[in-house]
């Protein structure tokens, strides 16, 4: 029914596809000779999409990232950057416990935004007489600190420390790097280029420092006296904008594409998870073929060496591993280097390989789905796991590319 809404019909994403703009209009009620059926009735979700979607879309144009949040998420919003804003946008229900952990989160002076009308019942009827009024009474709270029903006196009250403005294609994903830094993630999510601007609260100008993680590329750019940062980004294309410390000039020259490498192939990887394990000597394949892994839910151990010869200690040196299905930590002789791994899955390990043996070790969480795919059919709640699960593990043939000498004061990952 949602599917044959008016809204489903326009061009946005909803429940992980997006709609085609062609979509026919809803056929008539079904009618059959000597059969009746109820009439059909709008889902209250869908009622409740309409009236928050126009809100979401004037977000979306003003550059302010948003995602949705879970009463779980809400309950913890204590641990929550404090820069981020919780909109309860005309929620018509929300659990106790909820309800009680926003009322104390904005009475700290987090910012707790009412959109709308606040929540006045829980969701079920379980002892609905005692938790009733228990929420309506917290939201009201809540709702007297901080609330709104304008999208333009929304946008005020959120008021971020970074947005950006875009047609909504361009979205930016942020983290608190420490010492003063702040890494701004842009990503355009469209196939055709795109013109963005970054804001910057206090920003104006600033020196920033860009990176473009795909070519390793780093070069420097100033905010305007507004603390505004243009960005042009090609189909599909990312960049890193990085706010604090001392902006970096110019790219090391241990990146790909950039010299001449040697190709050192590791020796046989060992592969475990439980008590599952394999021995693979080349290429590592996708897990779903090997058995004891497909429904694995926890880490997999990944484990290598690779000899170095005593003339390569100290040269760039980069660790290929092709592609990756899940999330992945990276070690090299006992100590971490890379926390997480991304396209083009090449991991930095200059200054860390010693002459001799190097063992390489690599923690990968594999793609929940295929546990929990794996547990439903258990269950006998489905039939197909096989058909729901995604590929998962490292794929292909991990090498150990080794360059020239490194140059002198070159900014390893740790940094």
């Amino acid at each position: 029914e949602i599917e044959d809404s008016k809204e489903a019909r326009k061009d946005f994403l909803f429940a992980g596809a997006m709609t085609p703009a062609d979509l026919p209009a809803p056929s008539e009620p079904m009618s059959l000779p000597f059969a009746s059926f109820p009439d059909k009735t709008t889902d209250p979700r869908l009622v409740w999409i309409e009236r928050v979607l126009p809100t979401l879309r004037a977000l979306d144009e003003a550059g302010i990232t948003w995602t949705w949040a879970n009463d779980d998420a809400l309950q913890s919003v204590g641990s929550i950057d404090p820069d981020m804003a919780v909109l309860i946008a005309d929620a018509p229900a929300m659990q106790v416990e909820t309800a009680n952990a926003l009322r104390a989160a904005s009475e700290s002076g987090r910012k707790i935004i009412v959109y709308g009308d606040p929540p006045e019942r829980q969701p079920g009827f379980h002892d609905f007489a005692r938790n009733d009024p228990i929420v309506a009474r917290a939201m009201r709270a809540v709702a007297q600190r901080q609330s709104t029903s304008s999208p333009t006196e929304l946008i005020g009250q959120i008021a971020p420390a970074a947005s950006v403005a875009s047609n909504g294609k361009v979205r930016r994903i942020s983290r608190d790097l420490g010492k003063g830094r702040t890494a701004h993630f842009l990503v355009n999510q469209s196939t055709a280029q795109q013109a963005a601007t970054l804001r910057l609260r206090s920003a104006a100008s600033e020196t920033l420092t860009l990176f473009d993680p795909l070519s390793g590329r780093i070069w420097s750019a100033v905010a305007d006296g507004q603390g505004n940062l243009p960005i042009e980004l090609g189909r599909l294309e990312s960049v890193f904008v990085i706010r604090g410390g001392t902006p970096i000039r110019s790219a090391a020259r241990c990146v790909p594409g950039e010299q001449e490498w040697t190709v050192r192939k590791p020796g046989r990887w060992t592969v475990q998870a439980g008590d599952a394990s394999l021995s693979v000597s080349g290429m590592l394949a996708d897990l779903r073929k090997s058995k004891g892994f497909t429904d694995q839910a926890g880490p997999i151990a990944y484990r290598t060496t690779v000899a170095l010869p005593a003339d390569a200690v100290g040269n760039c040196a980069m660790l290929d591993l092709k592609r990756i299905e899940g999330a992945a930590r990276v070690s090299v002789n006992g100590a971490l280097v890379s926390r997480s791994v991304l396209p083009p899955f090449l991991v930095d390990l200059t200054g860390k390989l010693r002459a001799g043996s190097n063992t390489i070790a690599i923690e990968l969480v594999p793609p929940l789905r295929n546990a929990m795919a794996a547990r439903q059919q258990a269950d006998g709640l489905i039939d197909d796991a096989k058909a729901l699960s995604v590929p998962a593990g490292i794929i292909g043939e991990p090498r150990l590319l080794i360059g020239g000498a490194a140059p002198a004061g070159k900014r390893n990952s740790n940094e």
